[in-house]
């Protein structure tokens, strides 16, 4: 068993070699973050494809039921939809209450 010992440069093992858990520690801890922002990047463009998917085929979806298909809540379908709109892919016609969506691909 290696135990720690205590030296004037830091804790060491008892096989002389400094201990790396803390290192480790941080280095594993910066790459679960970028692996979950990744995931976030990925998930958030399978989100919108699955918006412009549903919108294709029923344009005159609302808020409330693309949440319901999708599993986001209202205001995740919200800020995809404004996200869509924005970058001139989806487009919102007629009145606010019984208007359709267009997707432009």
């Amino acid at each position: 068993m290696n135990f720690p010992l205590p030296s004037h440069h830091g804790l060491r093992s008892a096989t002389g070699c400094r201990s790396l858990g803390t290192a480790t520690s941080s280095l594993n801890e910066k790459s679960k973050e970028k692996s979950k922002e990744k995931s976030k990047e990925k998930s958030k463009e399978k989100s919108k494809e699955k918006i412009l998917r549903l919108l294709e085929e029923s344009p005159r979806l609302t808020t409330e039921e693309l949440a319901r298909l999708t599993g986001l809540s209202i205001a995740g379908v919200e800020r995809n939809l404004r996200e869509l709109k924005k970058s001139g892919v989806l487009l919102r016609g007629g009145p606010d209450k019984g208007g359709y969506w267009e997707v432009i691909r």
